[in-house]
């Protein structure tokens, strides 16, 4: 149980000799992991990463005073974004899951002035500005010291969280992540889920039916918007304003694989329709874009959606 600005939220950590490979549906919902597909490709790389876990992280959270944010636009150009945007078209059920692996870059000391390099799986925030997001960040943190953290936005900016840092779940250059965000529409719930590849170690918070945020605690629900999904890196704002791009050693991030899920819980497969590529330009400044968007490579019998997304500059 956690006090989280006055509020109880429970995160329910599942005990040393679960196996989620072969437990329950209704058993993986409760400890809050991403559900499990239903595609035969996908089920096998989710029992890739679930059955590799040497522990499950009770996490330490802490505020911080930086912020993830909804750009709301309706073009593929924003100041802040970077990366992949699926939009839900009128006969498709809302999406409720978005799931990134991604390679966390080592960081280059080229940007004069603070800087962030933020990599995150979300619901939502184009349309309404309700947000649901987690991922890996470096703002406000030295060249390379990033964390992992959650974080939900609402339409009034003023019942929002700020980022969420998960303290003793640890991340360094060169981990492969695995960052998903679940909606349990049946139950308004939400979960956020995170495994390091290197470590074998596993977080995952929730479900969450409330959310305790600084003006009280809200639903779930009051933060869900299932009409987009993203994959992003983001330059993130620390107090009010968005700090520069920090460059990745190389000059790219990869994507090493990316999906998202719909109301009917019936498995991502990879299949990307109606999904925008945005770039990330401020001031008429190109920082980044994808490139090779959106490649699909067969890995063991499953299609992965990748890229690399490209840094161009550190902005201002």
């Amino acid at each position: 149980m956690y006090n989280v600005y006055g509020g109880r939220m429970s995160v329910t950590v599942p005990p040393k000799t679960w196996n989620p490979v072969i437990a329950s549906d209704a058993e993986i919902q409760r400890y809050g992991l991403y559900p499990r597909p239903k595609s035969a490709t996908q089920r096998k790389l989710w029992e890739q990463m679930y059955a590799h876990v040497s522990s499950w992280v009770v996490p330490d959270m802490c505020a911080t005073n930086v912020h993830a944010a909804a750009p709301k636009y309706s073009i593929d150009s924003s100041p802040i974004w970077s990366g992949a945007v699926a939009k839900k078209v009128k006969s498709a059920p809302a999406f409720t899951g978005a799931s990134y692996v991604f390679d966390e870059p080592k960081f280059d000391s080229v940007c004069k002035h603070a800087s962030s390099y933020n990599l995150w799986s979300g619901l939502g925030g184009i349309n309404s500005g309700r947000l649901m997001q987690n991922g890996i960040d470096n703002a406000g943190k030295g060249l390379n010291g990033d964390y992992a953290w959650w974080e939900v936005l609402s339409a009034d900016p003023k019942n929002s969280l700020p980022e969420m840092e998960i303290k003793n779940f640890k991340v360094r250059a060169g981990d492969r992540i695995f960052a998903g965000i679940s909606y349990y529409a049946p139950k308004k719930q939400v979960s956020f889920n995170f495994y390091n590849y290197r470590t074998k170690k596993a977080a995952d918070l929730g479900p969450w039916g409330t959310i305790d945020t600084p003006k009280g605690s809200y639903l779930s629900s009051a933060f869900y918007d299932g009409s987009t999904a993203e994959q992003i890196v983001e330059r993130t704002t620390v107090g009010k304003k968005p700090v520069m791009l920090r460059k990745p050693h190389g000059g790219y991030s990869h994507t090493h694989e990316a999906g998202f899920s719909n109301g009917r819980q019936d498995g991502e497969d990879f299949v990307f329709k109606n999904v925008w590529q945005y770039n990330m330009r401020a001031n008429s400044i190109k920082l980044s874009e994808p490139v090779k968007f959106i490649s699909k490579v067969k890995n063991e019998g499953a299609y992965l959606a990748q890229w690399n997304n490209k840094w161009d500059s550190c902005g201002s």
